[in-house]
């Protein structure tokens, strides 16, 4: 093999390895403790923070509840699918000559997936906002923009 094909071989698990850890920023312990704890509590608190900024009467309250309830349900039927998949492509990094159709047909699987999940948040997206007043709805979008503005991509920290 020539330093040539070492090199792309190289850049190319470093593309691999990138976009499988690109969600990987958070603390790992920050992370465990969020899902070990059961579905209808992250629900609760999800909405209880989306509530805080939007100030939902209690009807909408339970109606975003079971939006969130439907949306990390099918995450967690995403996550499970896809549980060996981390553990598939570190074989593969661990190979002498990792086999580049099967990292392509991983990510394909994952992306499969993911393709899935956004239909489904597009649809809870599109309920949540039916929810809403029109005066919740400015303040979602203005959220929605210092949120942006901040660089945070996972909602407004209180």
């Amino acid at each position: 093999m020539s330093a040539f094909q070492t090199t792309i071989i190289a850049i190319l698990v470093l593309l691999v390895g990138g976009v499988f850890l690109a969600g990987c920023h958070r603390s790992p312990f920050r992370e465990s403790r969020w899902r070990d704890l059961p579905a209808e509590t992250r629900a609760e608190k999800i909405t209880a923070r989306i509530s805080h900024h939007l100030d939902l009467d209690d009807a909408q309250k339970q109606q975003v509840k079971t939006l969130a309830l439907e949306l990390i349900e099918e995450g967690e039927a995403l996550r499970t699918a896809n549980a060996d998949l981390h553990s598939v492509v570190a074989a593969e990094m661990r190979k002498a000559e990792p086999d580049p159709a099967r990292i392509e047909s991983l990510i394909k699987q994952k992306l499969a997936g993911l393709e899935t999940l956004s239909g489904t948040v597009s649809e809870k997206l599109v309920a949540f906002h039916a929810i809403l007043t029109a005066e919740q709805r400015r303040k979602l979008a203005d959220e929605i923009l210092l949120a942006l503005k901040a660089g945070c991509g996972y909602g407004v920290q209180q």
